[in-house]
């Protein structure tokens, strides 16, 4: 049955990637985020509706995006 197959594999896709997210913790800034997990602050601060990113909380839980390719900096 192809339509099994199909849910079956999107089933197994979305069970292999979990969402990653990141706890903030004191010291933590955008950089310091962005460069544990290899992507760009850019990118992390677009994934979580950042604006400001010196508004960013211990105890914050940010998403983490997938890799865009582009590693932090400053």
């Amino acid at each position: 049955d192809r339509a099994g197959g199909g849910l079956a594999l999107t089933h197994f896709l979305s069970a292999a990637a979990p969402a990653r997210t990141h706890k903030v913790r004191n010291g933590d800034s955008p950089y310091t985020i962005a460069r544990r997990y290899q992507i760009s602050v850019d990118a992390l601060l677009k994934a979580n509706g950042i604006r400001d990113p010196r508004g960013l909380r211990p105890g914050q839980t940010l998403r983490i995006p997938e890799s865009d390719g582009r590693l932090a900096s400053r």
